[in-house]
């Protein structure tokens, strides 16, 4: 006898609250679930777009090029696929007199210049509307050079044009007129000087440098460097030139794949670097900064995804054995259905089958139920709901709602099967019961033996605070046993397993010995509840009754509980860890350092006086001591215990 596809869906429909638990478990689930994947999705494109932003210049090459290849060179790379944009500058380190000195001293600095079009420009704050005249320099202010000239000042330099070609060179020596100082944005600045070393992804911010400005000075490039390199008699007398290239980031990466993100933008590299650059016979290399930003992105991402699945897991673990627990409950309260279901000639994979579809119906409801609470709790989150832009904001895509859908239905079909599987079994006698007999047959107890041992292993760990990393580590090292050595790895790797499954064992295996396998429990357990009156009788017997179902509902709260206390716990010590660590390095919000210690107390008082928004302060003095035996060195430093 076959049965319809459309009965699981109506019996569903009109007997909803029968299935109401299992909804409402597979709907938190995937809300949980879309939340913590929109939340990801956001914090990779913030942090790879924190990591990217400190890239000022993609790539970059320096590459010495006669006045013919220079263009040529510059037309290859614009032209280049994926390359959004090139820049050039020419930089030269020369020697420069100053009237100040009466050109006696020699100051080295370095020179540039770039095209009208450069990106420079724009970061070049008073930057001159008609270009650069002709023998005219702006110096960067705040140099050294800029201090000891002042506007109209000649200066006296030159300018070296390598002939590699003929193994010479030509030097032009020429007088420049001091034009004014250029005031750069840090970014300017890095363009310019070719200080970028900020951008190969270890900082994030240019603030710590924007303090210090090297002597540099700027040309105009047609006005002055193109004239002074056309008037050389030989062609191939050369310029060092540095391509700064940008490449389209939108189109080449990815947060989600950040491997194809970097091969892409390092073919672009070695097309570069190969067959443009090489094809002129000059030694140069592209320095790929964008790429070394993202392979250290690649790292801290896949760390991020870790910690999240960490997170998660036993939220969908709960998820599961809600699921499989109210199974349990719902089909042994449908027995009678399952009884008139076999004797009609249902088969149990028939039967099975048609609970496992109103599993799926109920997946798939849990699911979009769970992308529409995803979506609120980040709206919630970011300070605004408005239910009206819910699913036409950034946040939400069709892939999210197909995944999470797919992801319900599949909690729901894991959490129904090995339930619908046991009850499509029942015979129809057993079925039209008004309830099941215990289940009398042995159980084996070693599982939960282990797992209890397991489990309180790290409950024990946990209370004595112990860092069983290191303790293994220094156990291994200090015997001196090379086997103890090969062990220490899997031992470590054992004490991580358990720092995440640990509490879960140790919950299953103790409700399991104690509530579901011990008979002195169920009978102090229907003593306590008979003492309750009628409502207290009634669950005494179904102590005795299911015990199994006790234990589980038991181990439900528990491991709810224990799970609770544990992300709270390590969230409150990630934070302590944090401040402690802040604190550690940093000592304190501002410090003063004085040179004469002696007066450190009077100094002390008059901060405390007379600056307002101070809570605490102390003295902190320092000294450095040699130690005799070993001719050595030990910085000492000495406090005030009450006020430190």
């Amino acid at each position: 006898m076959a049965m319809p596809l459309m009965y699981p869906i109506k019996h569903v429909y009109r007997n909803w609250k029968l299935f109401a638990a299992l909804l409402i478990g597979v709907t938190l689930a995937a809300t949980f679930f879309t939340g913590i994947w929109i939340k990801t999705d956001l914090a990779a494109e913030q942090s790879l777009d924190k990591q990217v932003s400190s890239v000022l210049t993609d790539m970059e090459s320096r590459v010495s090029l006669n006045r013919t290849n220079l263009p040529l060179a510059l037309r290859d790379i614009k032209a280049m696929e994926g390359v959004k944009r090139v820049d050039m500058v020419a930089r030269f380190y020369t020697p420069v007199g100053v009237p100040a000195d009466n050109y006696t001293k020699i100051i080295y600095s370095q020179m540039a210049a770039f095209p009208d079009d450069s990106k420079i420009y724009p970061e070049w704050l008073n930057r001159p509307l008609g270009g650069i005249p002709e023998n005219y320099t702006y110096l960067v202010a705040g140099s050294e050079l800029a201090q000891r000239v002042s506007v109209g000042d000649n200066i006296t330099t030159m300018i070296t044009f390598p002939q590699p070609k003929y193994y010479n060179q030509t030097t032009i020596y020429l007088n420049l007129t001091v034009a004014g100082f250029a005031e750069l944005t840090d970014n300017g600045y890095a363009y310019v000087s070719g200080n970028n070393y900020i951008t190969y992804g270890y900082a994030t911010s240019l603030s710590s440098y924007s303090g210090y400005r090297a002597d540099l000075m700027i040309v105009g490039w047609d006005s002055t460097l193109m004239k002074l390199w056309n008037s050389t008699q030989d062609p191939s007398s050369t310029v060092e030139i540095t391509f700064s290239i940008d490449v389209d980031r939108e189109g080449l990466i990815s947060p989600w794949n950040i491997q194809a993100s970097v091969t892409k933008i390092n073919q672009i590299s070695d097309k570069i670097q190969n067959q443009i650059l090489g094809k002129y016979m000059s030694y140069s290399w592209v320095n790929n900064m964008l790429s070394n930003a993202l392979s250290n992105f690649q790292y801290s991402f896949s760390n991020m995804v870790i910690n999240f699945f960490m997170v998660c897991a036993p939220i969908f673990f709960v998820a599961w054995y809600l699921g499989a627990t109210v199974s349990d409950v719902s089909f042994n309260i449908r027995r009678r259905e399952i009884g008139l279901l076999s004797t009609k000639g249902l088969s149990s994979g028939q039967i099975q089958r048609m609970f496992l579809t109103e599993a799926i119906v109920i997946g798939a409801v849990g699911g979009v139920l769970g992308v529409v609470g995803g979506l609120i709790l980040n709206q919630y989150y970011a300070g605004t709901v408005n239910l009206n832009t819910l699913f036409s904001s950034q946040m939400f895509s069709p892939t999210i709602m197909v995944v999470t859908v797919v992801f319900g239905v599949i909690l729901a079909f894991a959490a129904v099967f090995w339930s619908s599987r046991k009850a499509s079994r029942i015979p129809a006698v057993e079925a039209l019961r008004d309830y099941m007999p215990t289940d009398e047959r042995p159980r084996r107890r070693i599982i939960p033996i282990v797992a209890l041992i397991l489990g309180s292993y790290k409950i024990a760990v946990y209370l004595l605070g112990l860092n069983m990393e290191q303790l293994i580590y220094q156990w291994s090292y200090s015997s001196g046993n090379i086997l103890l050595t090969y062990l220490a790895s899997p031992l470590v790797l054992f004490d991580a397993a358990m720092t995440f499954i640990g509490p879960i064992l140790f919950f299953w295996g103790f409700t399991k010995l104690v509530i579901r396998d011990s008979t002195k429990f169920q009978a102090a357990a229907s003593k306590i509840s008979s003492v309750m009156g009628d409502l207290g009788a009634l669950a005494a017997k179904n102590v005795r009754r299911n015990p199994a179902r006790l234990a589980a509902i038991a181990f439900l709260i528990a491991l709810i509980i224990g799970l609770s206390v544990q992300v709270t716990g390590q969230i409150a010590s990630q934070e302590d860890y944090i401040y402690r660590t802040v604190r550690n390095n940093v000592g304190a919000d501002v410090t003063v350092s004085v040179v004469n210690g002696s007066r450190g107390q009077e100094i002390l008082k008059n901060i405390t006086q007379t600056v307002p928004g101070i809570k605490n302060a102390s003295i902190e003095s320092q000294l450095t001591a040699t130690l005799s035996e070993k001719y050595g060195t030990m910085t000492i430093k000495t406090i005030q215990p009450a006020a430190w």
